[in-house]
């Protein structure tokens, strides 16, 4: 038996195949495979059977996968509009093609003290990872009191481990200037917050020395 999903407003979203088996013993199972349906906007069929989902890109840092991200991005803030952007103590600039990534500190940075601009202007992505066991995540690139300063010079590109390096070429193609990573920023991040409570992700960036 052959199923999809689809009404007038959302299109045709989802193709579900249902079977049953049946066991030697005369027991009866239905199961189902699901399957999301999903077509490039130019595609003929996405307007035809007006199917509302898009294919993931492959390579995020791709055109069709930097303008998946705008427009979901653009979705997001036509729902919640930022009035008020909170910044940690430090961020990453991460500069532009020709200009190099480094470590700035919040208060000190021009850009950022300027009240009279934008607010998109101060926007930045926080990248949440996972680190890895101890022993892997010990030799990778961090920010440690005898190499803050140096981070304040550059970081460059090459010595970023391949998770970091996409966030930053991710923040570069969406025009977002900014970016935290808590293993570059932080003299330690050893403490985590666990969920996603803006109060608590405020006393965690506070803490960061």
């Amino acid at each position: 038996m052959f199923y999809h999903s689809a009404n007038a407003v959302e299109g045709f979203g989802q193709l579900s195949v249902i079977f049953k088996l049946y066991s030697s013993e005369g027991r009866e199972e239905s199961h189902a495979l699901c399957f999301d349906i999903q077509a490039e906007a130019g595609d003929p069929c996405a307007r035809w059977l007006n199917i509302q989902r898009r294919p993931l890109a492959s390579d995020p840092p791709s055109g069709s996968g930097i303008q998946r991200m705008k427009e979901y991005i653009k979705q997001s803030l036509d729902l919640f509009p930022y009035m008020h952007t909170y910044l940690p103590k430090r961020l990453i600039d991460v500069g532009s093609q020709h200009e190099v990534s480094r470590l700035i500190v919040s208060s000190k940075h021009p850009p950022l003290l300027d009240s009279n601009a934008e607010t998109e202007s101060k926007r930045y992505i926080a990248l949440n990872y996972c680190w890895g066991p101890l022993e892997e995540a010990k030799p990778r690139l961090k920010t440690e009191r005898n190499s803050f300063y140096e981070r304040m010079q550059g970081i460059e590109l090459a010595t970023l481990p391949q998770t970091l390096l996409d966030a930053v070429l991710v923040c570069r193609a969406l025009g977002v200037r900014y970016v935290w990573i808590d293993s570059c920023v932080s003299y330690e991040a050893t403490s985590r917050t666990g969920n996603g409570n803006r109060g608590r992700w405020q006393a965690y960036t506070e803490t960061l020395s």
